[in-house]
């Protein structure tokens, strides 16, 4: 069973994403984002993406991303950053 790691990436970072879990042997899936208004005819070739891991393979994935991240999920701010804006 697939699990979602990330939601409505652009197609860049999404790409960007599975490259880096595929280097790091786990398999991954990118399917189009189904929110109305974000497909192709409205983004490009580069729509929205959801990328999925087998539920086996998430905690590792999910870590892996957040190693390179500095710990912090994609598109979210840490504690420090909110409070000295």
């Amino acid at each position: 069973m697939w699990k979602r790691l990330r939601s409505g990436l652009p197609f860049h970072e999404a790409e960007l994403v599975k490259n880096i879990l595929k280097s790091s042997g786990i398999p991954v899936m990118l399917k189009s984002k189904s929110t109305p208004y974000t497909d192709t005819v409205y983004f490009g070739a580069g729509g929205l993406l959801d990328v999925f891991v087998p539920q086996e393979s998430f905690e590792e994935a999910e870590a892996l991303l957040e190693s390179l991240s500095g710990g912090e999920k994609s598109g979210e701010e840490s504690e420090e950053e909110s409070s000295s804006q």
